[in-house]
Order: C-alpha cells, then sequence, then structure tokens
C-alpha cells in the first residue's frame, strides 16, 4: 500500500509526500532512521551543522530522501519603534505595541455567557485589512498633540514604526535543553535498518563538532532498545535451556555438546533471510531465532542421551554416537519435516500483512535444515572429541 500510494504521490507536482507503514506494522517496515542534533548553537549555525551531515549521508548512498526541520523557515517581520518620534508625539511605546497587537492578533473586549458557557468577545480589524505589511499603513495611533489645543491627533503608523522582512524558523526546538534540528532520513532499499542505523552514527561521529551531538528518537530509538533486550534474552534463553539439560543429564558436559548444535540453526536462519527479498533481522525474525533453540537442541538430546547409553553398555564413545546418530536418524528427521512443512505457509505467504509473517518462517524453514543437516555430522564429531571427560557409569542390575 505504502509503494502504491508513493508512486501515486509523485506525480504531483510542487510538494513531496511521504508514507509509513507506522511502528505498530514492524520494527522496520518503514525503514526511516530519526535522529536529532542538537547544540548550544544559534539556529543558523545548528541549520548549517544539519546540512552538512545531510550532504555527507547523501553522498555516502544512505538515503532515497530526507526530510529535516533545519529548512522550516517562514518569512516573518520586525516591527521597530521609532522612540525618537514617539517621545515627541507623547507616546509611550508600549502603547504602539498595544495598538499592533489588539488590532492585528485582537484583544478581549468583554465577555458574554450563554448556555452556561462563558464566550470572549474579541475586537479586531477584518482579515481583509491584514494580509499584506503595506497594509500598515491605514492604521493610525491616537496621541495627543499640544499644537492643536491638547486635542488627539490620529498618527499613522509608518511614521512611528520601521518594518523590515527576515526568515527565520517556524518553532524552534529543543531535545534535552538544547536547540535541536529534527532529521528523518528514509533509507534505500539495498540497506537494512541496522546497517543504516550503524552507517550514519559513524557519519556523525566523523562530520559533527564536537559541542554538537546526534542522538537518535522515536521509532529508531525503540528499534535500539528492543534490539538491546532481545540479546539479553537470547543469552537468558541459552542459559536456561543449559541449566535444565545439566539437570536432567546431570552433567556439565553433555548439555555443553548440545548446545554446538545452536550456533548452526541461526547461521541457517540468517542465510534463509538473505534470500528473501527486503528481508531483515526484525522482533518477528527474532522470534523465529529463539524458537530454534529450543527446537534443534532436541536432536542433540535425541543423540546424546542414547549415545549415553551405549557407552553405559560398555561402547566405546565412536561405536555409541555412530550408533546413535544411526538409531535416531529417523525421530530427527520427523521433527525437522513436521518444524519445515508446518512453516512453510508462513514462508510463502501472499496477500497482505505477508511481509510481517514471512521472515518468521524462513527463520524456521532455514534455520531447522540447516541445522539438522550438520547437527548429523557435528554432535559426532564433538561427541567424539569430549569422550575422554566422560566418565562411565555403571549399569545396574
Amino acid at each position: 500500500v505504502v509503494k502504491e500510494l508513493t508512486a501515486k504521490a509523485q506525480d504531483i507536482p510542487g510538494i513531496d509526500i511521504r508514507f509509513s507503514a507506522g511502528s505498530g506494522v514492524s520494527d522496520d517496515s518503514s525503514k526511516i532512521v530519526s535522529f536529532v542534533v542538537r547544540g548550544n548553537k544559534s539556529h543558523r549555525e545548528l541549520r548549517e551543522i544539519t546540512d552538512n551531515l545531510i550532504r555527507v549521508i547523501y553522498a555516502n548512498n544512505l538515503a532515497n530522501s530526507i526530510r529535516s526541520t533545519a529548512r522550516n523557515e517562514a518569512e516573518d517581520y520586525v516591527v521597530e519603534v521609532l522612540r525618537d518620534k514617539a517621545s515627541a508625539m507623547n507616546l509611550d511605546p508600549r502603547d504602539i505595541s498595544d495598538t499592533i497587537s489588539g488590532l492585528l492578533q485582537g484583544a478581549v473586549a468583554t465577555r458574554f455567557k450563554k448556555d452556561n458557557k462563558t464566550y470572549d468577545v474579541k475586537v479586531q480589524i477584518n482579515d481583509d485589512f491584514k494580509r499584506a505589511p503595506n497594509q500598515l499603513n491605514d492604521i493610525f495611533a491616537k496621541a495627543w498633540s499640544r499644537a492643536n489645543g491638547g486635542e488627539d491627533v490620529l498618527i499613522p503608523l509608518p511614521e512611528l514604526i520601521n518594518v523590515t522582512a527576515r526568515s527565520g524558523p517556524v518553532s524552534i526546538y529543543r531535545y534535552n535543553r538544547s536547540r535541536a534540528n529534527t532529521v528523518l532520513t528514509f533509507l534505500p532499499p539495498n540497506v537494512s535498518l541496522g546497517e543504516g542505523i550503524d552507517r550514519i552514527q559513524q557519519l556523525a561521529k566523523d562530520t559533527l563538532p564536537e559541542d554538537v551531538f546526534m542522538e537518535f528518537i522515536g521509532d529508531t530509538k525503540k528499534f535500539l532498545t528492543e534490539s538491546d533486550t532481545m540479546f539479553l534474552i537470547f543469552l537468558l534463553a541459552l542459559s536456561f535451556i543449559y541449566l535444565v539439560m545439566a539437570a536432567q543429564f546431570e552433567s556439565w558436559r553433555d548439555p555443553l555438546i548440545i548446545m554446538f548444535t545452536v550456533p548452526l540453526a541461526l547461521v541457517g536462519g540468517v542465510i534463509a533471510l538473505k534470500f528473501l527479498p527486503q528481508g531483515t533481522i526484525n522482533m518477528f525474525s527474532n522470534i523465529g531465532f529463539l524458537t530454534l533453540i529450543g527446537l534443534i537442541t532436541k536432536h542433540g538430546i535425541l543423540m546424546v542421551d542414547f549415545a549415553n547409553k551405549q557407552m553405559n553398555d560398555g561402547k566405546s564413545a565412536h561405536e555409541a554416537i555412530t550408533i546413535s546418530a544411526c538409531r535416531r536418524l529417523r525421530p530427527i528427521l520427523m521433527t525437522t519435516l513436521a518444524m519445515v512443512l508446518g512453516s512453510l505457509p508462513l514462508a510463502l505467504a501472499r496477500g497482505a500483512g505477508c511481509e510481517i509473517r514471512r521472515p518468521l518462517g524462513v527463520v524456521i524453514v532455514g534455520g531447522m535444515s540447516v541445522g539438522t543437516f550438520f547437527t548429523i555430522f557435528v554432535i559426532p564429531i564433538i561427541y567424539t572429541a569430549f569422550a575422554r571427560f566422560k566418565r562411565k557409569t555403571p549399569v545396574t542390575e
């Protein structure tokens, strides 16, 4: 939907429209890197620094387009009161200011009640008389004149003020008590969200002055926080599975042998994602990796447990693991086929929202296929290498 709307919006001249799927769909569905450039600089200095960083990002092919609040400027007008003339006319500069703000912006003259609600009555000139700066010529200020016998006279405002035009920011944005500019970088299709964040962060370190800082905000900051959380979850999952298997086998060696299957499955999942168009590591693929940890260790448990029983019967480590690999091949393949075939609908999904579920299925299919293939060969090698640390348990009859 985003691609279709973007293509249609590109045909409209004079405007720049960008569509985003939003953070509720996927962590990197929109592939936008959001950050602020902040520092105790003037608006003009900070804008030049931000523009320089944007040019560097473009030069390194890290953006299809970039939005920045540094360019959100508008023309405004500065009104300077001619104090000498105002003093000669016995006018207080505050009275001139109140006249201008009261007529242009409006002043509350009174209030009235209707249906138990209070409404302000604001007095101001009509909008047709305040559309251009030269219309200030039609506004007069009341001044006391001694030459006219102490009567009040009306003096045109241009006699009392100077109006100059200038460009300035629409609003001054601050972040962490510093003046800041927000930058949204739309990454190209061939750059993943994680890669884009790392490269932009490095470019900012090389480009920005020492007293100007870059900080990620919004969905990008959320993505980084969740990435750190997922790393902790992976460590907890591996530790929990290892401790449970250590209690089951009453050994620290056997669970270590079984855990060698986990990297093989994770590598298979990553390789499968590489063949998926726009396949990236996101929240759904992370769920697939966590699932692989539990699934692939089951293969090692089947082989190691049966091999231990064969060694207790008096067989050597080589004979025990060879028999185990042959006897447990069928249940291992059954488990793999069940998970792979069950995940194929996710991996091959079509239709609305399929991009969300597809990484989960692809990771399970690729991880289980590659992990199972190498497990059958790797576990016997590792088991034989660790056999000298194995203490045989005599069989009690």
